[in-house]
């Protein structure tokens, strides 16, 4: 909000290409995206459940941990795909 941490490449990743800069080059994440939104969603469920009791901490369902979970999940296999996969293209070139 004060402008100290930028945020400008939020949702940028790196893939592995040999005619980037250092050997990478940056693309719009989809992975990053959907792990965005869906941490956003878990957290105003969260908020959601805290301001219509604010005496006690809400359950969380284990759907929605189990979400956020697969999200995670999904975000980590893709970031690990753009890199191995742009590994073998580069050994195959």
């Amino acid at each position: 909000m004060t402008g100290g941490i930028s945020l400008a490449q939020l949702l940028q990743g790196d893939i592995r290409d040999t005619h980037g800069e250092n050997g990478y080059s940056s693309y719009v994440s989809p992975g990053r995206v959907q792990s965005l939104l869906t941490a956003l969603f878990c957290a105003l469920y969260y908020l959601m459940q805290v301001i219509n009791n604010p005496r006690e901490f809400p359950v969380v369902p284990s759907g929605l941990v189990a979400a956020l979970a697969a999200s995670q999940a999904l975000y980590l296999g893709g970031k690990a795909q753009a890199m191995l996969l742009g590994r073998l293209r580069s050994f195959l070139k």
